[in-house]
């Protein structure tokens, strides 16, 4: 049935049709549909035809997530929908691996997405690779060793586009020792800042002209009115001081707000300054990812100072077929060289979606033995494993 749909970008008489069926399958108000189009491009969109009809769309955002120190180039599949008369016609299967087969083709060696459901994209190689944690914090009950309500000698400011060039820099000073954060381009951080469906609340800590954290929020209507919540969108310190007068900050807005849900990290440093933890997981997205092409994927990526060794890896694929081959990876001084070899009884056996869990770090090689997916010599197995150790891949955006 899928051969009866074409792949294409849309025309400008396609875009409030392709509108409809976002709005539809993804619960978006149509304007919410149509200034996401616009702030993304239609260009980075494609549209599933059934005829004349739209039966499905989606987008992918040109970015990089972080791994290792260095950014690789990523393809962020969003906006996935497909219309209801068209669903279970396997169209959903049909798009995306057009998508995995254009991203490859332009040169980017992964893809990420947040999944509505599994299976689809598992279908077409893409895995569990990280997560997205909502902590919530009682704001009454905030209390830093140090003082959160004590007096830090920090200002803090309002953001505003003289502080872009800095909250950049610091941004990128915690993502290079992360896994997974996204390399924000100028689309990305208008959806951190400006975003389409809340007013954000933007503001940089200052030391001796330094900034040295900042964080965005907006402020939630609660049902009990006038009190509202804080979702913050963002929050990064690269000093203890930052970080404590940031929960300051929060907890100012104690008087109107009972909570703050902050997306962070598995072991967000800022909230290891609280004397207690007054909190809990307030909500938890995986997210998932497709190593479109094996040796770019692996070169691009950066590697731990103390990793090195050289291994073969089998790698299956049959979604992408120059992928499946085996290949030699040596990795020294934070590099990696990748080249094509001979199969050989040596080699470590593994498919596409667990290698996604692997160059994450989301999972290590013997977790994945115990999943299905990989195979090798115990001591193979290690080897790898401690090649690709590091720390828990997470990002605070959604996609």
């Amino acid at each position: 049935m899928t051969a009866a749909y074409e792949i294409a970008p849309p025309s400008p008489a396609e875009h409030e049709p392709l509108l409809a069926v976002l709005s539809q399958g993804l619960g978006f108000a149509t304007d919410r549909a149509r200034s996401w189009l616009d702030q993304l491009g239609a260009e980075h969109v494609r549209v599933a035809r059934h005829g004349a009809r739209i039966a499905g769309v989606y987008g992918v955002i040109p970015m990089g997530l972080w791994f290792g120190g260095r950014a690789v180039p990523t393809g962020g599949v969003t906006a996935v929908a497909v219309a209801p008369e068209d669903r279970s016609s396997g169209v959903g299967s049909l798009m995306m691996r057009h998508a995995v087969a254009a991203m490859r083709e332009a040169g980017t060696p992964l893809a990420a997405l947040y999944p509505a459901t599994f299976p689809v994209y598992r279908r077409v190689g893409f895995e569990t690779a990280g997560t997205r944690i909502a902590y919530r914090l009682a704001l009454r009950e905030l209390d830093v060793r140090g003082g959160v309500r004590g007096n830090e000698p920090l200002a803090v400011e309002r953001y505003g586009p003289a502080h872009h060039a800095a909250v950049d820099a610091c941004y990128q000073r915690r993502a290079r020792r992360t896994a997974g954060n996204v390399a924000r381009t100028p689309y990305m951080w208008s959806r951190l800042i400006a975003p389409v469906n809340a007013a954000v609340h933007a503001y940089v800590v200052v030391a001796d002209g330094e900034v040295e954290g900042f964080v965005a929020f907006s402020q939630r209507d609660l049902a009990v009115t006038p009190r509202y919540e804080l979702a913050v969108r963002d929050l990064v310190a690269i000093t203890p001081r930052a970080g404590r007068r940031i929960l300051r900050l929060l907890a100012d807005h104690r008087s109107m707000a009972d909570h703050a849900v902050v997306y962070a990290a598995p072991g967000e440093p800022v909230l290891q300054l609280l004397g207690e933890e007054p909190w809990q997981i307030a909500d938890h997205h995986r997210w998932m990812v497709r190593v479109l092409d094996v040796p770019a994927a692996l070169a691009a990526r950066g590697w731990g100072a103390c990793a090195r060794g050289e291994i073969a890896l089998d790698v299956r694929d049959d979604v992408v077929p120059a992928n499946q081959a085996t290949f030699a990876l040596a990795v020294d001084a934070g590099r990696a060289e990748v080249r094509r070899i001979a199969p050989g009884p040596r080699a470590v056996t593994i498919d596409v979606r667990a290698l996604a869990a692997l160059y994450t770090g989301y999972l290590g090689a013997e977790e994945l033995r115990v999943r299905g997916g990989i195979d090798g010599d115990d001591g193979d197995l290690a080897r790898l494993g401690s090649l690709f150790a590091g720390p828990a891949p997470w990002m605070a955006e959604i996609f």
